[in-house]
């Protein structure tokens, strides 16, 4: 069998591959007003999802996450995603890099009109998707809250502490979506306390039925809540204690005040 042909057999194998994998994650309805609600678990979590906080059983092998962009992008919202990556990497020691269909373990980026979605963490398979509407693409912290599910985070409202920083008005939540604010109570936060401020966190109105707060902040603090306009220091000490330390393995509840405090007071480079 000659070279090319196997070549196209592989490709059209890949090719097959990820259009299964598209097809069989259920496309919804999202709400305009929050691309991030795209109708999964959680609004914007796709299906094989752990239910922590941080996981770093599903950590990318050489702090690198692969990625591959479907055909309907255009060079401009490449380049939004670039920004992200390019932030990422400033701050932290995961690494980005395009590749090719013919790779293995990678995320093959869509750009289907659903909003944002992704898997959380490497699943370590062949491709895992991840979808980036063009809603997503209207500044890189958005498409960075889609590449830190990726490396393996969830949102923060889901965190086991949040009882002590949030309410949830659960009489105001869409009737089906009470599972969307499920407290973890095994997250792994890295040590890195719960910020209202995390760009991996929702703002007071998400999965609201009636117009009402569905999240409120015990303090009546709202600053930044839902905020995509940053990543966190937050969100960045917690990527680089889970990639470049290997130190997310415990919560905050459960390490000594000594611990905690050398935790919140660490300096990352």
């Amino acid at each position: 069998m000659s070279k090319t042909l196997l070549r196209n057999i592989l490709t059209i194998a890949i090719f097959l591959a990820i259009s299964w994998a598209v097809m069989s994650i259920e496309q919804n309805d999202y709400d305009d007003h929050n691309p991030e609600m795209a109708g999964y678990f959680e609004g914007d979590i796709m299906p094989d999802f752990p239910t922590r906080n941080g996981f770093p059983n599903r950590k990318w092998p050489n702090n690198t996450i692969k990625y591959v962009f479907s055909s309907s992008f255009t060079e401009a919202q490449k380049e939004t995603v670039r920004q992200c990556c390019r932030e990422l990497e400033n701050k932290t020691c995961v690494r980005c890099r395009e590749t090719i269909f013919l790779d293995y373990e990678y995320v093959y980026i869509k750009n289907d009109p659903v909003g944002c979605s992704s898997q959380v963490g490497c699943q370590y398979t062949w491709v895992q998707i991840m979808n980036l509407g063009p809603n997503c693409l209207k500044n890189h912290v958005i498409v960075c809250h889609e590449f830190i599910h990726a490396l393996g985070f969830s949102h923060a409202h889901n965190s086991y502490d949040r009882d002590d920083h949030v309410r949830i008005n659960f009489e105001n939540i869409k009737e089906g979506n009470g599972y969307n604010f499920e407290k973890k109570e095994d997250s792994l936060d890295c040590l890195v306390p719960y910020d209202r401020e995390s760009a991996m966190g929702y703002g007071p109105y998400v999965f609201s039925k009636n117009g009402n707060e569905t999240i409120t902040p015990l303090d009546g603090n709202y600053t930044g809540m839902g905020q995509r306009n940053r990543i966190a220091d937050s969100d960045i000490e917690k990527i680089n204690r889970m990639y470049c330390f290997n130190n997310c393995t415990a919560t905050t509840n459960t390490t000594t005040s000594t611990t905690t405090t050398t935790a919140a007071t660490t300096t990352i480079l």
